[in-house]
């Protein structure tokens, strides 16, 4: 099922935008693509897993009890692509690497991205929405965590230079009570100032 949901996102991604390239061409436009290297602190929070003892003597029953995970800060490199669709629209593809403060943790994500981005002279704003996968292990004998991503997120950048631009990021994941993101990132645009000025 996970790599299902890791499998669907991308594919989500390449058949929106591979047309768009194919129409781009016959038309002679230059779509508007986006490469980013994102720096991410993360909290992870907790859930309840259960826990079941088992009786050692007949006659006793066994019980079960919801141990929480430790959770936690994170932090992470994060690397995503994006292309323009139409109504200063976009869709990407993110993939994500990084450890919890613990000896042995690891994390790793990948996501599908939509968002709406408005331009104006100094840089950009946007929303979006990121859905997919994050598996995750607390420490280094600890069982992995697989979770389902649903993450809104508003993004602010400010043009360094004609295709390079410096920004911030935070959003929430909606399927997880308590988890959060907030990180920085250098932008780099294959037109001058994302294709948004004439």
């Amino acid at each position: 099922m996970v790599t299902m949901l890791r499998s669907g996102s991308f594919l989500v991604v390449l058949l929106c935008t591979t047309p768009a390239c194919v129409v781009d061409r016959l038309h002679g436009y230059e779509r508007p693509a986006h490469f980013e290297t994102v720096v991410n602190a993360r909290h992870i929070a907790p859930v309840q897993r259960p826990v079941t003892s088992i009786a050692r003597t007949t006659g006793e029953t066994s019980t079960t009890s919801e141990v929480p995970d430790t959770g936690g800060g994170a932090g992470s490199i994060a690397l995503r692509f994006t292309m323009r669709a139409r109504w200063n629209t976009y869709l990407g593809a993110e993939a994500e690497a990084g450890a919890m403060a613990r000896e042995g943790s690891n994390l790793a994500g990948g996501y599908g991205v939509a968002g709406m981005r408005h331009p104006f002279r100094f840089g950009a704003l946007s929303a979006e929405v990121a859905a997919g996968w994050r598996g995750l292990r607390d420490a280094l004998n600890a069982p992995d965590r697989s979770d389902y991503v649903l993450e809104p997120r508003v993004r602010g950048e400010m043009w360094l230079g004609p295709q390079v631009s410096l920004g911030a990021t935070a959003g929430a994941d909606l399927t997880t009570q308590g988890a959060w993101v907030a990180g920085m990132y250098v932008g780099i645009h294959s037109l001058d100032f994302g294709g948004d000025r004439d």
